[in-house]
Parts: structure tokens; C-alpha cells; sequence
């Protein structure tokens, strides 16, 4: 798939005069515009933003950057224990869906006294 070049395109404005340049691109996803006052700033910029486009490919362009940030550090604080991302991922899925199994105290106990009957328990330990 070709990608498009992100240029800089005049711009005019009423009740902005001062700004006469424009410059279209994407970032997370989103369509974004930023505007300049001279041709050289927004051709700058245009230019910064290939230039990231083209060392990170559009996924990395459009990839939040709190995103990014959030799992560079989740990566830093399970490296120490030779764990990744995926594996805390599961370990918590794991935890809430235990967590989504809960039952009354009372409900509880019966179960407990059902189960110490079943291996033969004497009274004094139910």
C-alpha cells in the first residue's frame, strides 16, 4: 500500500488572518490539522511528520503515545521478573474472573461442612 505524503496547503481564514498555512496528517488514529503562520513552519513540520511516519510506519504514527508509554513501562517493571505483558494480562484476566465467583459466608460454610462429611470427618473437626 502506498502512503501519502503529508504536505503543507494554504490556508485562509476570516477570523484567523494571521495564519496561512495548513498542514493535514494522522496521529492515534485521528485525523489531525495543525496551522502555521509561514510557509517554512508548516513545511518543517510537514516534513517532521514523514519523516516520523516513515521511521515508524503509520501503525507506530497512529499507536496513542500514552498507549506506547504505558507499555514501555509495564515492560520496565516485569523485565526484573522475566515476564511480559501478555503473561500479567492473563494473571489479572485469571484474578477477576475468580474474583467474579463469590458466594455467601453462609453458602460457604455448608459447603465446607458437606465436603468434610463426604471425607469421612469426625464431628469435632467440621
Amino acid at each position: 500500500m502506498k502512503r501519502r505524503k503529508i504536505r503543507q496547503r494554504k490556508y485562509r481564514d476570516s477570523n484567523r488572518p494571521h495564519l496561512k498555512f495548513v498542514v493535514n496528517y494522522r496521529e492515534a488514529g485521528k485525523r489531525k490539522r495543525s496551522f502555521f503562520e509561514t510557509k517554512e513552519a508548516a513545511k518543517a513540520f510537514a516534513d517532521e511528520q514523514n519523516i516520523k511516519l516513515t521511521n515508524e510506519g503509520r501503525e507506530g504514527a497512529e499507536f496513542p503515545t500514552a498507549l506506547r508509554v504505558m507499555a514501555q513501562n509495564a515492560v520496565d517493571q516485569l523485565k526484573p521478573f522475566g515476564k511480559t505483558i501478555t503473561d500479567a494480562v492473563q494473571h489479572y484476566v485469571a484474578h477477576l474472573k475468580a474474583g467474579e465467583q463469590s458466594c455467601a459466608a453462609v453458602q460457604l460454610v455448608k459447603e465446607l461442612v458437606t465436603a468434610k462429611e463426604r471425607d469421612g470427618a469426625s464431628v469435632r473437626s467440621k
